[in-house]
């Protein structure tokens, strides 16, 4: 209800909880049944964390340990079904213990909201609690794009974009331009709703037969701003939006690139909309066809083309008309480009088709080779366990093995014994090196070495003084001996290389990296640029002031810079990259569909010359087709069972949760509608060239 969502965003006390909410030596199986009643007062379980700093007086907040039960039970409820097909096998409804005080139950609603869980309150008064669920695994046929609703109703998100995408090469560059000039949502989308339909479409979703506002215009903006002030618009844009989540179907699929002229009858200046399908046939049959000579354009010439469209095959699009008393014939498309205005009243469907270069579609959607590396094997048994069911029951196809790990021998074993392909995880910033360095730049009085951030915090400072050198040497130095160790454990050089939390992009260490590759004949590195990190939209679970996401749009800039290092010394990588974005509970299957359909628009739109293995890019007539449309992608992943005795990061229950989610994926079962051509490969199944 609103008064319920008033509740949920009414601002939380200042509670401090520690990083990790599962103390040390407390198993998920520990935690206390969701329905026992809170005790007034607990001291935490044995190995807790430090008391935090003091805070200020929380009025009902009764103890900081209660609300640390509380979300251990939330993310114990969350990584129960984590990975699960549909939720099969797991707790659906956590009911919070009746009682609680407000701040409480605000505090359940923020961490549920947190983790991806649906909360609501039920009872009145002694008896009101909150009532945890888990929504619904995304599939194939639910919308997971963004319903758009301005003077229309459409569809768009990632996936339309990455439709887009691969068409828009075949579209004159003046009329892409002239669109995104004139067009005030400079997104794609496709169009569920037009202007004139929206006042009947409200009406009919609210029970109104008097035509929503009452007035017979088909501004709906103005319309929903008269509703604003008579205190309606946020109700019936809720109707409206919450009727789409539960009638529309993500079924969509591009059919083929067409194009149309505006009608004998429409002058030049029209730019009235009209609802589609509407008006005249489509004129896409009678353009004539001559192809670009240009070796840097590949899109096609239509001198007697106005618009440039991808016609769309939609049948939740058309059942939800038909629900809603509309005709269901809606020439669905997603307008790439015009001339001098958009062209509404004319056919956009299959009669409005383009013969491709090749015959056929002109741009077939992109197929993936997924490479699907599982990082950090070799620091503890319970990780490496976890590595290799995922290889042998999931989508990982090899594994980077930390040579300096404390099992990193039986790992080695092990992966011999399942055939799981190795790579080198090096390892510059965590526990004892390999070498005799002798630096203390790069390790502690210890001589253990330096952290994540200690590492980058003394390359800044060996820059700033000047002896970057020296650092660079060190640095080469324990690459050699990391590269020695792994032979000596594999009997075989790395086919790839990475680098632990991702120095091995930093500028200063990038070159030693890349020479020592070179002259060992490392013929792969992993280069994590990864446009999802950049993009807020790509990834709004992250925020997008937060320390975490200035972390990852770092790394992926100094990714970017990095590879033409690399390609500079003939060490090659993926197209792309996923993985920055995906880690811990936020891997879902959902979420990387998107980011795999986001990385290959980017790709899309780049010239291919960056050092990446020869897919994409390129003139026309350089390759075929079906070689234009494969990308190599890698997937980073942290999959294991929670270990012990090494870290936060082990220890926490997101290493399972990765794990579930790998095994239950299949290759091309990412809830893409069919959009994703996806197979797996290993490293060494890589092109080259």
């Amino acid at each position: 209800s609103i008064k319920q969502d008033k509740e949920r965003k009414t601002a939380m006390p200042a509670v401090r909880l520690p990083a990790r909410l599962i103390p040390d030596g407390v198993r998920i199986s520990d935690v206390s049944a969701a329905k026992s009643p809170l005790p007034a007062s607990s001291s935490g379980p044995k190995g807790s964390p430090p008391s935090p700093t003091p805070t200020p007086d929380l009025g009902s907040v009764r103890s900081e340990p209660d609300l640390l039960r509380l979300a251990q039970q939330l993310e114990a409820f969350a990584g129960a079904g984590a990975g699960v097909e549909g939720g099969m096998g797991a707790q659906d409804r956590l009911e919070m213990p009746t009682g609680l005080s407000g701040a409480h139950r605000k505090f359940v609603h923020t961490e549920a909201e947190r983790l991806g869980l649906a909360s609501d309150s039920e009872g009145v008064g002694a008896g009101r609690r909150v009532v945890v669920s888990r929504p619904p695994e995304p599939d194939a046929t639910r919308v997971s794009q963004e319903m758009y609703v301005s003077h229309y109703v459409g569809l768009r998100g990632a996936l339309v974009e990455a439709c887009a995408a691969q068409y828009i090469d075949f579209v004159p560059p003046e009329f892409c331009e002239r669109r995104r000039i004139l067009r005030a949502e400079p997104a794609h989308h496709i169009t569920l709703f037009g202007p004139a339909e929206m006042p009947a479409v409200l009406a009919k979703i609210s029970g109104d037969d008097g035509g929503g506002s009452g007035r017979g215009g088909t501004d709906v903006t103005a319309m929903l701003g008269e509703l604003e002030v008579t205190g309606q618009r946020a109700a019936r844009r809720h109707m409206l939006l919450k009727w789409l989540r539960e009638n529309v179907t993500d079924d969509w699929t591009v059919v083929g690139l067409g194009c149309g002229r505006k009608p004998a009858s429409v002058s030049e200046d029209t730019t009235k909309p009209a609802a589609d399908g509407a008006g005249a046939g489509g004129a896409g049959a009678a353009c004539m066809l001559t192809a670009a000579a240009s070796s840097s354009a590949r899109f096609v010439e239509h001198y007697h083309a106005d618009v440039y469209f991808l016609v769309c095959d939609w049948p939740g699009g058309r059942r939800a008309r038909q629900l809603l008393g509309l005709a269901p014939h809606a020439d669905f498309h997603i307008t790439l480009g015009f001339r001098d205005t958009d062209v509404h009243g004319i056919t956009k469907d299959a009669s409005s088709l383009l013969p491709g270069p090749s015959g056929g579609l002109a741009a077939p959607l992109p197929a993936i080779d997924l490479v699907v590396t599982a990082d950090d094997l070799g620091i503890c048994e319970e990780r490496d366990r976890g590595i290799v069911r995922a290889f042998r029951e999931g989508l990982v196809t090899c594994a980077s093995l930390l040579v300096n790990g404390r099992s990193a021998r039986g790992a080695a074993a092990a992966a011999k014994e399942f055939g799981l392909p190795l790579g080198l995880h090096v390892n510059l910033t965590e526990w004892t090196p390999l070498a005799p360095l002798r630096s203390v730049g790069l390790l502690h009085q210890s001589g253990e070495m330096l952290g994540k951030f200690g590492f980058r915090a003394a390359l800044d400072a060996c820059a700033a003084a000047g002896t970057l050198a020296d650092f660079a040497a060190e640095v080469r130095v324990e690459i050699d001996a990391q590269i020695a160790a792994f032979c000596g454990m594999v009997g075989e050089l790395p086919v790839h290389i990475d680098g632990h939390q991702h120095v091995h992009v930093l500028p200063g260490v990038v070159e030693p990296f890349a020479e020592a590759l070179r002259c060992r004949g490392v013929r792969y590195a992993r280069v994590p640029c990864d446009v999802n990190a950049e993009l807020y939209t790509a990834a709004p679970w992250l925020e997008e002031r937060s320390a975490q996401r200035a972390f990852l749009c770092a790394v992926t800039s100094d990714a970017r810079r990095a590879r033409q290092v690399l390609a500079a010394r003939g060490v090659r990588s993926s197209r792309g990259f996923v993985g920055l974005t995906l880690m811990g509970r936020h891997l879902r299957r959902d979420r990387l569909a998107l980011a795999l359909l986001n990385a290959v628009a980017e790709l899309s739109c780049g010239d291919g010359d960056d050092g990446s293995d020869g897919g994409g890019g390129g003139g026309a007539g350089s390759e075929s087709d079906s070689q234009r449309c494969r990308h190599s992608v890698e997937l980073m992943c942290h999959p294991g069972y929670p270990g012990s005795g090494v870290d936060d990061f082990n220890r926490s229950f997101d290493r399972q949760h990765e794990l579930e989610v790998l095994c239950a994926l299949k290759a091309g079962a990412f809830g893409a509608g069919g959009r994703l051509n996806v197979r797996t490969i290993p490293w060494s199944a890589v092109p080259e060239g």
